[in-house]
């Protein structure tokens, strides 16, 4: 039975190892039959289920398989996903810069909270909440009365609540009576297409604006942002390899500063994030890997080996999201992981999977039920039986690739006939086959068994998968 831990809109999944077990196949629904498949396989004993619908309870359940076949499904466990069921802790006492009939509210943000009320007023009671709750750490409190004192105050909230008051902090807008000074050169750090900006605060600044052009002359430029009480900005939709200037001003009611000094920097294109550890689904020689698409790859190299350091790769590189390794050696354990490239170069290395092949197992039993049909009225009689026959099939996976299929009637059949097909041929009639691998020319890989069992008049066959490995 799975351990289930509701979430918010998930499910988060566990269970113990099934002995042989190459993957797991995680089904859910909201009711017993839990007709829905997580999309990807989970090669390990975790999974999660998201994207589900907060108070409505969920079953899950479990089947475990290997390149053998898949299992029956395992017992269900139930689940309800809920939102976060506290509200966050209380935030600290805000950041205040007074202006002319305004306050710059700003602070540190909260973990767990969705959004914040901010309340002010004339006494520490701050009796009036700003109408629309900000969701960022920033806000601004207008239509003041210059030369009044205000205390400032706030609350961390989310779906769950919102947390008691914060510690209240102090400020009376005046007009201010001179511009700020100009701001330090603000720092930059390019990236691909943009370049991030950040900036000191100033001194009797209430506010700032952002611009930037190709030349380091404030005559030329682009203004970017305006009047924003933050001290960062990202830059966007520029050209790799040009160089840009960037300048900042700070503003306040009786005016703006000069310009600060340029800075610049120059947009490159960067190769792509490295990716996460890619799913692996063990088969008989061969491990299937899958792995989730990097933005701005264009194909991926995919590394593995018997050891964490994976020095083989894959030689064609996939422009999907998926590969197939082969020609492993069966019972040793493979490390898997893979790295994401495009036209600038290749991302390092993600996190590592590791999944082991297994050859098929041909050991095992597969019951063969023969039926009256209907025109017999579902009963037994002379020319039509009902009854069960067992196919028990062994063998070992190593020379000489001997397998041997056995028939028990079990079922109280009168002297049935059989016909074996092996791959669509006709093999034998008796009540067990063997077949042997090399003298037969039987080459390695899946082939598929049938037994035709005639009792009376009627025939009935039963099909299962074996396969003949090194």
């Amino acid at each position: 039975t799975p351990v289930l831990t509701a979430g918010d809109t998930r499910i988060e999944v566990s269970w113990a190892a099934v002995s042989g077990a190459a993957a797991y196949e995680v089904w859910y629904g909201t009711d017993a039959t839990t007709g829905t498949k997580l999309g990807t396989d989970a090669t390990g004993t975790s999974a999660s289920i998201t994207g589900l619908t907060n108070g409505t309870a969920y079953h899950v359940r479990l089947k475990a398989k290997n390149a053998a076949g898949v299992s029956d499904f395992g017992p269900t466990a139930q689940a309800t996903p809920a939102v976060l069921q506290t509200a966050p802790a209380a935030p600290g006492a805000p950041t205040l810069a007074a202006d002319n009939q305004s306050i710059t509210v700003s602070w540190t943000a909260v973990n767990g909270a969705a959004a914040y009320e901010v309340w002010y007023g004339t006494t520490a009671d701050t009796e009036t909440k700003l109408a629309t709750d900000p969701t960022g750490t920033s806000a601004s409190i207008t239509g003041l009365v210059n030369g009044t004192t205000y205390h400032v105050r706030l609350k961390a909230k989310n779906a769950a609540g919102a947390s008691d008051f914060g510690p209240a902090a102090q400020a009376t807008p005046a007009l201010a009576q001179t511009a700020p000074a100009a701001p330090a050169a603000p720092a930059l750090t390019a990236g691909d297409g943009e370049i991030s900006v950040s900036w000191n605060t100033v001194t009797g600044a209430s506010t700032y604006a952002v611009y930037y052009g190709q030349v380091n002359n404030t005559g030329n430029v682009t203004l970017w942002l305006d009047n924003t009480g933050t001290t960062s900005t990202l830059i966007t939709g520029l050209t790799n390899g040009t160089t840009y200037y960037v300048f900042v001003r700070a503003q306040n009611s009786a005016g703006v500063s000069p310009f600060s000094a340029g800075a610049s920097a120059a947009p490159l294109a960067l190769p792509p994030a490295a990716p996460g550890a890619p799913s692996l689904t063990a088969d008989n020689r061969s491990i299937n890997v899958s792995w989730t698409a990097v933005a701005k790859a264009t194909a991926y190299e995919v590394w593995y080996g018997t050891t964490a350091e994976t020095g083989t790769k894959l030689e064609t590189d996939p422009t999907g999201t998926s590969a197939v390794i082969t020609g492993l050696t069966n019972g040793t354990a493979y490390h898997v992981r893979l790295k994401a490239k495009n036209a600038v170069g290749a991302s390092g290395f993600g996190p590592a999977a590791q999944a082991t092949p297994e050859a098929p197992d041909n050991t095992g039993t597969a019951a063969i039920t023969v039926t009256a049909p209907p025109e017999f009225g579902g009963e037994p009689s002379n020319l039509v039986q009902s009854g069960t026959v067992t196919l028990s099939a062994s063998g070992a996976n190593s020379h000489p690739k001997t397998l041997t299929f056995t028939l028990q009637n079990t079922g109280g059949l009168t002297s049935p006939a059989y016909c074996w097909l092996f791959d669509g041929k006709e093999t034998g009639t008796d009540a067990s086959l063997t077949i042997n691998a090399e003298t037969g020319g039987y080459e390695k890989g899946v082939h598929y068994l049938s037994v035709e069992i005639r009792a009376g008049e009627a025939a009935w066959s039963n099909e299962i998968k074996v396969a003949i490995v090194d």
